[in-house]
């Protein structure tokens, strides 16, 4: 019987992780794989991985509470909201690191955020990145959204090492954008990694290039029964 289960991977900087689930469905000869919910190509961390039946479990394994830590560069605007993307603005003009934090107090509990223009949020049936792609600005609609907490620690030359409590669905590229917007100098991500995705923790993933079939385990949420007499090995 083909391996059903969860598999925790520490996904490196670069790939998509469409790559990294490809790189790791041939490595293992896996017949289905699928992720609980996708990580940016220059983000590092936590990505869930769902083997065989246990794809049917996407929703309810992406549903948790994320932690983010990474770095937040001030004084840069882009396309993206991340180091990545094309530039818009720079400013030279930095604020203090006390009006950061008291910056950063009104993005916390539950605000409305609005996703970034390189999003997946769709548009008239299109995925607001393809519109980005084609220089194609849209108006998107904001959501509802809880950060639990905002750590920052400054790290000088306009950096600030962040850490994040966060309800599923939350952009921290867009909490980086709206920080630069409230102090009036832009801002952007430069480092983004997912440390917590609840239940799951990235202290108990691999790197894909070390992954076996032996890691995947057997997880379901209560009442669930789709996971019931795989052969995987459980947690």
């Amino acid at each position: 019987m083909p391996p059903s289960g969860i598999l925790l991977v520490d996904k490196p900087a670069g790939p998509t992780s469409a790559q990294v689930l490809n790189q790791i469905k041939r490595r293992l000869n896996l017949a289905k794989i699928g992720h609980a919910g996708t990580l940016d190509p220059f983000a590092t961390g936590l990505l869930v991985c769902l083997v065989g039946k246990a794809t049917k479990l996407a929703g309810s394994a992406g549903a948790g509470d994320k932690i983010y830590s990474g770095v937040l560069r001030l004084g840069l605007r882009t396309r993206s909201d991340d180091i990545t993307g094309e530039v818009i603005s720079s400013a030279e003009e930095l604020p203090d690191f006390q009006s950061v934090l008291r910056a950063s107090r009104a993005l916390t509990g539950t605000i409305m955020q609005v996703p970034p223009q390189v999003s997946a949020v769709k548009v008239n049936g299109e995925r607001a990145y393809k519109l980005a792609r084609r220089r194609i600005e849209v108006e998107l609609k904001a959501r509802e959204a809880r950060v639990d907490f905002f750590e920052l620690n400054d790290l000088g030359g306009g950096d600030a090492a962040f850490r994040i409590r966060c309800s599923k669905g939350t952009y921290v590229r867009a909490l980086a954008r709206d920080l630069g917007q409230m102090l009036g100098c832009g801002a952007c991500l430069a480092e983004l990694r997912r440390e917590c995705s609840e239940p799951f923790d990235v202290s108990s993933a691999k790197p894909p290039q070390d992954l076996q079939s032996t890691d995947i385990f057997v997880w379901q949420p209560e009442g669930c029964q789709l996971m019931e007499e795989t052969p995987c090995q459980a947690l």
